[in-house]
């Protein structure tokens, strides 16, 4: 049986049912996270609309109204052995036990950022937290661990998803694979690994066999030397039969000759389509790019307008210790890391002004930024949470002209 959301989806092997707001007790057609419980209950993360149980016959929501669930925006969902079970939110960890709520949070806890996109529980009961700014937290009911990226191994403290193998092997997913033994980090780099993945990396499982499945934004793929390169920027449907995307070629990638492979299609018989590899192409350039590292993630301010709730400035900056910074993208969404109001956009510029976005008064939204150098390698995204409606504040220094 697989369950998974749009709403929430169950699939017996044959048949496709759906729940969503008008046919059952899903209290957000946007489901973000499902655990189940050993008993078959069903536990639903959704997007402004807390959490719902399902027992096969009776929906139960439980929102900040009426537990002790400190968010509606609940990210992921994690059950222990005894059925307790452990929700990532927008504003901290909550764990229920079935009768008691308990909150962790940056002023209650070790938690080091209190967006939590990712919860996974080893079969000791240790809990480990993937957060949006802080890396990873480590909860063995007692202390906590902070694993970052200036005291691990970690690349980027914006952890998506979480998995533990059947060893106790940890996996971390942000815009590169991680692994964590319990002793030494593997960071699966692009050009080393031939796990070429420059988006997030929304969600992990691992198979008994120990095959592990990403799950990342990626369509058309370039195969290399035994490496896969996902086309994935910019993706979009032009038709029911055309699809566009765009890959950019950095230094990273090495003069040579290319296949691009599209497969996964279906005919209009349902059948899949064998993959199509008979195009291709060459990579070469002028000279030698030395720069083979991305800059360091931009520093953004963000804020809505006065008066204004569907507009928002920001202003960023950025630097690279290796070359000049050539440009810019950014992107406006819901959550962290979403890019669901402003698909990621290309600028020289350093701020913008942007209106009639359709936002909501009061609401917060987060806008990322990342930087491209010579190289052609775009940073890191950084990020600037603000509130539709309400500015940020400007500070302005004196100046002091000094008399000769």
């Amino acid at each position: 049986m697989v369950w998974h959301g749009w709403g929430g989806a169950r699939f017996d092997g044959s048949t496709w049912t759906v729940y969503d707001r008008s046919n059952s007790g899903l209290p957000s057609n946007s489901v973000q996270a499902i655990g189940i419980e050993s008993d078959g209950t069903k536990w639903f993360g959704t997007d402004d609309g807390g959490v719902a149980r399902y027992d096969g016959s009776t929906w139960t929501v439980y929102n900040t109204s009426n537990s002790g669930l400190p968010s509606n925006w609940v990210n992921s969902i994690a059950i222990e052995s005894d059925g307790t079970k452990w929700f990532g939110t927008y504003d901290g960890v909550a764990c229920f036990d079935g009768s008691t709520w308990t909150v962790y949070d940056e002023s209650s806890s070790g938690l080091p950022a209190n967006y939590v996109h990712a919860v996974a529980i080893e079969g000791d009961g240790t809990k480990w937290f993937g957060t949006d700014g802080g890396g990873v937290a480590r909860f063995d009911d007692r202390s906590w661990t902070m694993c970052n990226s200036t005291n691990s191994d970690l690349l980027f403290d914006y952890i998506t998803s979480i998995v533990i193998g059947s060893d106790g092997t940890k996996w971390f997913g942000s815009e590169r694979l991680v692994r964590f033994d319990g002793t030494t980090w593997t960071v699966y780099d692009p050009y080393d690994s031939g796990i070429h993945i420059y988006t997030r990396i929304r969600s992990m499982v691992i198979e008994s066999n120990g095959t592990k499945w990403l799950c990342i934004d990626q369509g058309v793929v370039v195969h290399y030397g035994g490496y896969v390169y996902p086309v994935a920027d910019n993706a979009e449907w032009l038709d029911d039969s055309h699809w566009r995307a765009t890959y950019d070629v950095t230094s990273l990638v090495p003069r040579d000759t290319y296949t691009i492979s599209v497969s996964g299609a279906q005919g209009t018989d349902g059948m899949e389509i064998p993959p199509d590899t008979r195009f291709g192409f060459s990579v070469d350039y002028a000279g030698q790019i030395t720069d083979q590292t991305p800059p360091n993630p931009p520093v953004v301010i963000a804020g809505g307008v006065e008066g204004d709730a569907s507009s928002v400035e920001a202003m960023w900056s950025a630097n690279d210790p290796d070359s000049s910074i050539t440009g810019y993208r950014y992107a406006i969404g819901s959550a962290a890391g979403a890019t669901d109001i402003v698909h990621w956009t290309n600028t020289s510029r350093s701020s913008i002004a942007r209106s009639e976005l359709g936002l909501i008064d009061g609401r917060q939204y987060w806008l990322a930024v990342q930087a491209r150098n010579e190289g052609g390698l775009w940073s890191a995204s950084g990020y600037s949470a603000f509130v539709a409606g309400q500015p940020f504040h400007r500070v302005f220094l004196p100046v002091v002209v000094r008399s000769p």
